[in-house]
């Protein structure tokens, strides 16, 4: 049975909900604006990141993402190279 990304979407939003009830408005503020201009894949990726690694607010969201991102722009900088 396949989960579908919106439901998975929702459950992440609801975590979050409950854990910060008062907030939520902030959160969601949040994670819309990091995801502004965002690549699906780069989305998708920080969302599972952060499902699997219990992180319910929008701003380890957006620590995360930053991360991907500058994995997905710059790989080869992060790659050392050996000479021989």
């Amino acid at each position: 049975m396949e989960v579908s990304i919106e439901n998975v979407v929702k459950n992440y939003l609801k975590k979050i909900k409950e854990q910060f009830p008062r907030y939520i408005r902030d959160h969601l503020q949040v994670i819309l604006k990091t995801l502004h201009d965002t690549p699906q894949e780069v989305a998708d990726k920080t969302l599972n990141f952060c499902l699997n690694n219990h992180l319910f607010n929008a701003y380890e969201f957006e620590q995360v993402l930053h991360v991907f991102l500058l994995e997905t722009i710059a790989p080869s900088k992060n790659k050392v190279q050996l000479n021989y």
